[in-house]
């Protein structure tokens, strides 16, 4: 259009402040007076609704219109896999692209390797994820495939990254654990279809280069982090820190990889989810082991060292500093008050009482049903009562207590 309407700049404004009922209420509206913009707005609300591929296709038409519809366009490609598509559309054209959004659709390696940053990435076995890794590779290999790259007709150039790819084994392994986390996470609560997002993964080899690349993505001080999720994006960014043997991950490596892909693998389908069941989940898939054949998760921690089995235990027996809250308040706690009142005591008290839940029939459903409503929109106290409420409080408590006293370290 030679001119924007001023209802789509106040849709915008709507998407950018999450008020998702004027959006809808102005994406209408647009609509009724056949705007030429009413596409663009409906692409907004398809992406606050997560419909990623419909808001990609709805957008296309629309991303020379300004910075924030292009960017969302090329945000919902990143969700949705359109990864070289993506790609294409942001080199052909870079200026006014949100910074953080063009270093991770280029990805870390690609600055200083072009040609040969392609061979460190691919797609998981499943689908399910985008990984990128330099582990296993020195600077001096890089050097010498991206010269072997660039020197390199078309079709040697397919020949000699798939050739690298295959032989990439710790890209490869982590690609496969990947797929084996989002197969538990599915399992646990009964998701029986595809989800058409696909997250990125970036696994640094180098303390360094990560720290580097998380400066560029703003993200402040990494210096006592193994890896993190940046919702906004939907990526996990790591890097392993003593990998005991090629194509294997160390075991903080996998911890922290299990507990921050469990928080991505959640928002792909809940906005908000209670720090309970977000956390203690986190933690119970992290508490793991990784073998060629199979993950295995649910383990419990030893009982030395910082121990999630250690601070329940003592605070339950009055050998701690603090008693832990009664479970209704843990359910019902926002994040504010979780983290801001004794949050590793929380953390302990919301995987014990994950773990509590999982090792049951009765539990597992329990789980199964907060997470529909978490999905449906139910607020925290609404789902306690609905899903926890049949259960008197003091059997609850003793029931659960009697549990964690009664776990062995794995």
């Amino acid at each position: 259009p030679d001119e924007v309407s001023p209802d789509y700049d106040r849709a915008l404004i709507a998407f950018v402040k999450d008020d998702d009922a004027e959006l809808e209420r102005l994406s209408a509206k647009l609509s009724g007076a056949k705007d030429p913009l009413e596409g663009a707005a409906r692409g907004l609300v398809a992406f606050r609704a997560r419909r990623f591929l419909e808001a990609y296709e709805l957008l296309e038409p629309f991303v020379g219109l300004d910075s924030w519809t292009r960017d969302t366009f090329l945000r919902a490609g990143l969700f949705v896999g359109k990864f070289d598509e993506v790609r294409a559309n942001l080199l052909a054209d870079p200026k006014d692209v949100d910074p953080v959004l063009q270093e991770l659709v280029l990805g870390p390696f690609a600055r200083a390797y072009p040609h040969a940053a392609r061979a460190l990435e691919r797609l998981s076995p499943k689908g399910h994820y985008r990984v990128m890794s330099d582990i296993g590779f020195t600077p001096q290999a890089l050097d010498a495939l991206e010269a072997e790259l660039r020197d390199a007709s078309p079709k040697s150039q397919e020949s000699i990254l798939r050739r690298v790819q295959k032989k990439h084994v710790t890209l490869n392994a982590a690609a496969e654990v990947m797929d084996k986390a989002f197969a538990a996470y599915d399992k646990l609560f009964g998701i029986e279809r595809a989800c058409e997002v696909v997250p990125t993964v970036y696994l640094f080899a180098d303390s360094a280069d990560f720290a580097a690349f998380s400066r560029r993505l703003e993200v402040g001080d990494t210096e006592n982090t193994l890896g993190y999720y940046l919702p906004h994006y939907r990526v996990l960014v790591f890097y392993e820190q003593s990998s005991p043997k090629l194509g294997e991950l160390s075991q903080p490596t996998l911890e922290t990889l299990m507990h921050e892909a469990f928080h991505q693998w959640l928002h792909l389908y809940v906005h908000d989810a209670p720090p309970w069941f977000d956390e203690g989940l986190a933690e119970y898939f992290s508490t793991c082991s990784m073998s060629r054949s199979r993950l295995v998760y649910g383990l419990v921690p030893p009982m030395v060292g910082p121990s999630r089995l250690a601070d329940i235990r003592d605070s339950l027996t009055g050998e701690g500093y603090y008693e832990p809250w009664p479970l209704k308040r843990l359910l019902v706690a926002d994040h504010r008050d979780f983290m801001g009142s004794h949050p590793s005591l929380n953390y302990a008290h919301a995987w014990s009482f994950s773990h509590y839940l999982a090792s049951t029939k009765d539990g597992r459903a329990r789980l199964k049903a907060y997470f529909r409503g978490l999905r449906d929109g139910e607020g925290f106290e609404a789902l306690y009562r609905r899903v926890f409420g049949d259960v008197p409080a003091e059997a609850f408590e003793k029931d659960f207590r009697t549990y964690v006293l009664q776990l062995k370290p794995s």
